[in-house]
C-alpha cells in the first residue's frame, strides 16, 4: 500500500485591479485601498512605465505620475506570482491665482480685474460680481462699475472642485481744484482770497503758487500793495493712484 500525502497551498492573492481619478492637489492615496477583493500585504508596487519599485504603497497626486500602478504578490512554492494593477488619472487642478486688492481713481481709465490677481492664474476663467454674482467682464471702469469683490473662477475638470480669488475693489476720491478763471482788480483795494475767485467750485485744502521763474509758493491771500499781477496755480494733492489736480488763476492788476 502506497500513501500519498498531498500539501495544498495558498497561492499569492494580489486581488482585483482597480481605478481611482484624483486631482493634482488632493491628499496621497493609499493604492491597497482600490484593489478590489482579498489581496496579501507582501507585495511590491510598481510606477507606471518605467516598473520602478514604488517606496510603500502611497502616491502624492501633486508629484506622481498617473498611469497603471502595478501591484506584484511574490510566488509561493510552485504557486505562481500575482499581479493587480490599479489605473490612476490625475487632471491638473485649476489655479485662479491669489486673491488682492485694486485701487482707481474716480476719474481713472479702465483696467483689468485680472491685476489685482497674484500668482499665475489660468487664462479663460470668469469674472463675478455682486450677490447673487453676475457675470462681469475682465475690465472694470471707475465711471460704470461698482467698487467691491469680484471673483475670478476658474472651472475644474472632474472630480477637480472650480478655483476661485476675489480681487476686492476701491474707488479713491479724484481730487478737484476747480476751473481756470481770470481776475482783474485795482491796485487800491484790499487784499482779497484767490480760492474765492477760482471757478467750478474747488476742493479746498489745496496749496498755492505763483508760476514764473522760479515758481514760488505764495499764500491764497493777493495783496494789491505788495503782489503784482501774474498766474497763480492752485493745486490739491491727490490720494493714490489719483493723481494730483490744478487750476489756474490770471489776476490783472
Amino acid at each position: 500500500t502506497s500513501v500519498i500525502t498531498a500539501t495544498i497551498q495558498n497561492g499569492p492573492m494580489a486581488g482585483s485591479d482597480g481605478f481611482i481619478s484624483t486631482c493634482s492637489n488632493a491628499s496621497p492615496v493609499d493604492l491597497f485601498t482600490l484593489l478590489g477583493g482579498q489581496h496579501d500585504m507582501n507585495g511590491t508596487w510598481h510606477y507606471p512605465n518605467s516598473g520602478a519599485p514604488l517606496n510603500g504603497s502611497t502616491i502624492t497626486p501633486s508629484s506622481d505620475p498617473a498611469g497603471a500602478y502595478l501591484y506584484v504578490v511574490p510566488a509561493i512554492g510552485s504557486c505562481p506570482a500575482d499581479s493587480a494593477t490599479v489605473t490612476v488619472t490625475i487632471p491638473l487642478a485649476p489655479n485662479a491665482g491669489t486673491s488682492g486688492t485694486l485701487a482707481f481713481c474716480t476719474d481713472g481709465s479702465p483696467q483689468a480685474l485680472s491685476a489685482g490677481l497674484g500668482g499665475t492664474p489660468n487664462p479663460g476663467g470668469a469674472w463675478f460680481h455682486g450677490t447673487p454674482p453676475v457675470a462681469h467682464s475682465n475690465l472694470y471702469d471707475p465711471a460704470t462699475d461698482n467698487p467691491g469683490p469680484y471673483t475670478y473662477r476658474v472651472l475644474g475638470q472632474s472630480p477637480c472642485a472650480n478655483a476661485e480669488a476675489t480681487v476686492i475693489v476701491s474707488e479713491i476720491a479724484a481730487p478737484y481744484a476747480g476751473q481756470d478763471n481770470s481776475y482783474t482788480v485795482c491796485s487800491n483795494v484790499g487784499s482779497f482770497n484767490m480760492f474765492q475767485q477760482l471757478a467750478g467750485n474747488p476742493q479746498s485744502g489745496g496749496y498755492w503758487r505763483r508760476l514764473g521763474t522760479p515758481t514760488t509758493p505764495h499764500s491764497s491771500t493777493y495783496n494789491p500793495s505788495v503782489d503784482s499781477s501774474g498766474v497763480f496755480l492752485y493745486v490739491v494733492l491727490g490720494t493714490a493712484p489719483c493723481a494730483n489736480d490744478s487750476a489756474r488763476l490770471t489776476v490783472v492788476e
